[in-house]
């Protein structure tokens, strides 16, 4: 049997990569046909590549996965994939042929691909299948320390001794408050969710430890300069919708 087309769609680069790269398990099974990172090129993909199964992002800016998959007419077997878990029960209302909650776990990805190997049509969900399904996908407890990889050790970083989270190209750095730094596996929508409340997004490039925060300077444009108290003293700017961010940083 041939590979099934498959097309990945995901507004956030790294999630892409990772799923990218977990499905290269599967090559025999599944066939990566392309990729989109919003609604509207996935749209298009699936018109023109008309896929046996997608992987789709439920929340993406301008079209979300629900929306797409509400314009389909002939929607292929969808795998919903999110870091928000109230989402659980929409998904599997739509019919979807399984969910996924980010980070993706590895050996939950191996159970979906053997789900679309014995499906032969996308069917409605049973109650009973429905019950068991959100009990395997409860949300993760929040984190309480990372573990990073240091050379060909690892190490386990508390929340206490991270300052802040970047982006970087297509990787997210962990910067301690001692000034290192390490690549993580996570996007920063998955740390936002993961993380205790004493991170915050500030905006879309970086996460904050808000206990570090020492002083916040408004800026001509509405940002916010915020410099915090770790060995660099680093200085991260808000958004410049930045009223929100300053609520929840308790700040002001």
């Amino acid at each position: 049997m041939a590979p099934l087309s498959t097309v990945l769609i995901d507004d956030e680069p790294l999630a892409l990569e990772r799923l990218r790269r977990l499905l290269t398990e599967y090559r025999s099974i599944l066939t990566i046909s392309g990729e989109a990172t919003n609604g509207w090129e996935g749209m298009a993909l699936i018109e023109s590549l008309r896929p046996a199964v997608i992987f789709l992002d439920i929340q993406m800016p301008q079209l979300t996965g629900f929306d797409m998959l509400a314009r389909l007419t002939d929607p292929p077997y969808v795998v919903f994939t999110t870091a928000y878990d109230q989402y659980a029960l929409r998904a599997f209302e739509e019919k979807s042929l399984d969910y996924l909650l980010k980070p993706i776990d590895a050996a939950r990805l191996a159970k979906t691909v053997q789900k679309i190997q014995q499906s032969q049509s996308p069917t409605p969900l049973t109650l009973d299948t429905l019950r068991s399904l959100l009990v395997s996908h409860t949300l993760p407890p929040p984190m309480r320390a990372m573990t990073v990889k240091n050379g060909d050790s690892l190490e386990l970083v508390v929340l206490d001794e991270i300052a802040f989270f970047q982006t970087a190209g297509k990787y997210v750095l962990l910067h301690t408050v001692d000034g290192k730094q390490h690549v993580v596996e996570y996007t920063l929508t998955e740390l936002a969710e993961r993380l205790p409340d004493q991170f915050v997004r500030i905006s879309r490039a970086s996460l904050v430890n808000r206990s570090l925060i020492r002083q916040l300077r408004k800026r001509l444009n509405g940002s916010y300069l915020l410099t915090l108290g770790d060995v660099k003293a680093s200085k991260l700017e808000t958004s410049t919708n930045s009223r929100e961010i300053i609520a929840r940083l308790q700040l002001l």
